[in-house]
């Protein structure tokens, strides 16, 4: 259970779960946490670290980072017993639980928090037992204990968890964390994983030192840090071909920063100018020289008694003018610098609204308000299906000009070649660059790369797509597939239909669901399953005819009760007559195809109380 492929198959597994994580030794962590504890590494991160550092385990990091809040007791600090009454007379729902390799009864209790949560670093409210949040972190399965070489295990589990494994954490635990206090956010790390020097492990330069340069590309110091990175990775021995490499990532990220965009020459002049100096002993003498955003009142010189900023920070206007406002080419469904994903079922319509997307960003559509898209121009339009002549005849119908949408070819003679969004990114890019074209449509995801949909990889396809979205400044919008219903679910779209990995969704600024409610009229109704730069927009309605698409009034979405509301509906029924046991009321909810997660889920929204070991209802039926 311990060897590398299988910590790195569990490491993976957890990032697919949104959790972030770090690579340890026994419980020491062995590259520097920090920015973990705030974003999620990449899967190619991931990678380098369990091949290229002395790594034998892995980390989650707990808090909002993970949306995870952690219960740890450890038996050996609860000599009295009062850590092992507090677990026992806690409602605590059962969830993902852990037993550490030490064997003596040590657990690790997961739990979800609601996005947003904000609360301590660490309570303990009893012995024996710290429930762990902002700025900490647990080892989990498969790695093994340092003292007993014994490995963490999941309990009750022969397999990898999943999200439906992990329960919400109860009201009361919430407020037992409540807001965070002045100590509880230690600037060391965790009690369970120590810190290493901000220095990259080997094998893992290029990925390090590019997180740090895009942090610190604020303001109109974009060449200053594109030296300072080659510099870097001169230092750590990166050779020059490599160097230029991810120089050139750096310089498609932080293209758009500034007044005028930041080119590749420039990049590739400061890898230049950077190798013609020798290397040095370290890396880091480095960081001194490049510009630290002092805090309000504070003066520059005065940081730290004078001594520089091993890191630096950026204030709000730092944020404002790196990101800007947001920018639109149909507000608010379709927001320029980002990815727009449509999702709906085989057949409802998808390509026709990608096709009537495209026909409006050319200029030969309006929109269905009247109005036009804020910058018409060419497309880019990635077809994976083998569909194009289909998209042809449509495109024509709708009104587009020949020479207003372009197909990479990829060297092939015959317009016939599909993409692949991971091996082509840096041709499409280019294509996209040289054409000046002000939008980029994918149809369809799946079509576009050979990796298992439901995998963590598929990160890196969403990572590019939104790269490239960025870098080009224009709407990428990509048609993507639901998968099929389990017998419980509703026949509304949701994100939780979206086919394959949730980097998918994770990715997306704006989601828009395609769903025929009424099938017998056949009205398409598009709905924003997700909009990140506003509140979410009204629904629209469109049908199809041999004319193209026809904008009419929005169909009623088709509503039925979901498994939530028939769990709620089951357990008011259940103890209608009285308290019971929670264990007979699961064993009746799975014979109603209830699973225990959504069973225990529904018990606040139902009003159950805990009572002498019993389930009852806080207020009887009626009352």
């Amino acid at each position: 259970m311990g060897n590398a492929s299988t910590i790195l198959q569990a490491a993976l597994a957890y990032g697919e779960l949104g959790w972030s994580l770090v690579p340890v030794r026994g419980k020491r962590c062995v590259v520097d946490w920090k920015a973990w504890q705030a974003q999620q590494p990449s899967d190619a991160l991931i990678r380098s670290w369990f091949s290229g550092t002395d790594a034998t385990g892995v980390a989650v990091v707990c808090g909002a980072v993970s949306g995870l809040v952690v219960i740890d007791f450890d038996p050996r600090n609860d000599v009295t017993g009062e850590g092992s009454a507090w677990l026992s007379n806690a409602d605590l729902p059962d969830t993902l639980t852990c037993a550490t390799g030490r064997g003596d009864g040590g657990l690790h209790c997961y739990l979800r928090t609601p996005d947003g949560f904000v609360g301590k670093g660490k309570v303990e409210p009893a012995a024996g037992v710290e429930v762990r949040y902002e700025g900490h972190s647990v080892v989990a399965p498969p790695s093994r204990h340092p003292d007993t070489g014994k490995p963490y295990v999941w309990q009750g589990l022969d397999r990898l968890p999943t999200l439906d494994d992990v329960t919400d954490a109860p009201r009361w635990l919430l407020d037992l964390l409540g807001p965070p206090g002045s100590d509880s956010r230690p600037e060391a790390a965790p009690q369970s994983v120590e810190p290493t020097p901000t220095r990259p492990p080997d094998g893992d330069s290029g990925d390090f030192w590019l997180a740090k340069a895009v942090a610190r590309a604020v303001g109109g110091n974009r060449n200053e840090t594109g030296v300072w990175l080659a510099c870097q990775l001169r230092d750590a021995g990166v050779s020059e071909t490599e160097t230029r490499a991810t120089v050139l990532g750096y310089a498609r990220r932080v293209r758009h920063l500034g007044e005028h965009p930041y080119t590749e020459a420039e990049a590739l002049a400061s890898v230049e100018q950077a190798y013609k100096r020798p290397r040095r002993e370290t890396a880091e003498s480095q960081t001194s020289k490049l510009p630290v955003v002092p805090t309000r009142g504070v003066a520059p010189g005065d940081r730290t008694n004078g001594a520089p900023s091993s890191s630096g920070v950026v204030n709000l206007a730092d944020l404002r003018s790196f990101f800007g406002s947001v920018k639109w080419a149909w507000e608010p469904y379709v927001p320029i610098g980002h990815v727009t994903l449509v999702c709906g079922e085989t057949g409802i319509g998808k390509s026709w609204f990608a096709a009537y997307l495209i026909a409006a960003f050319t200029g030969a559509q309006d929109l269905p308000t009247g109005a036009r898209v804020s910058e018409t121009g060419g497309v880019l339009l990635l077809e994976t299906e083998s569909f194009r002549g289909s998209y042809a005849e449509r495109l024509g119908t709708l009104g587009v000009g020949n020479d207003d949408v372009v197909l990479p070819t990829l060297g092939e003679a015959e317009p016939t070649a599909i993409p692949d969004l991971l091996k082509h990114a840096r041709v499409i890019e280019a294509l996209a660059l040289e054409h000046g074209v002000k939008a980029i449509v994918v149809d369809s995801l799946s079509g576009g790369h050979a990796l298992d949909e439901n995998s963590a990889e598929m990160r890196a396809v969403l990572r590019e797509l939104s790269a490239l979205a960025a870098s080009v400044g224009v709407p990428v919008v990509v048609v993507h597939h639901l998968r099929k219903r389990s017998l419980y679910e509703t026949a509304e779209v949701s994100l939780d239909r979206i086919r394959g990995s949730s980097a998918i969704a994770q990715f997306a600024r704006s989601i828009l669901g395609l769903s025929v409610p009424d099938r017998d009229a056949g009205t398409v109704l598009v709905e924003a399953l997700k909009s990140s730069f506003c509140a979410r927009p009204p629904s629209l309605g469109f049908r199809i005819s041999e004319s193209g698409i026809e904008f009419v009034v929005p169909p009623e979405p088709y509503r039925v009760e979901g498994v939530g509301e028939r769990a709620v509906a089951f357990l008011r029924m259940a103890l209608a007559d009285g308290a019971r046991s929670r264990v007979d009321l699961l064993a009746l909810a799975t014979e109603e195809g209830i699973s225990r997660a959504t069973f225990d889920r529904a018990k606040e929204a139902a009003g159950v109380v805990s009572v002498d070991g019993k389930w009852t209802l806080s207020q009887p039926c009626g009352a």
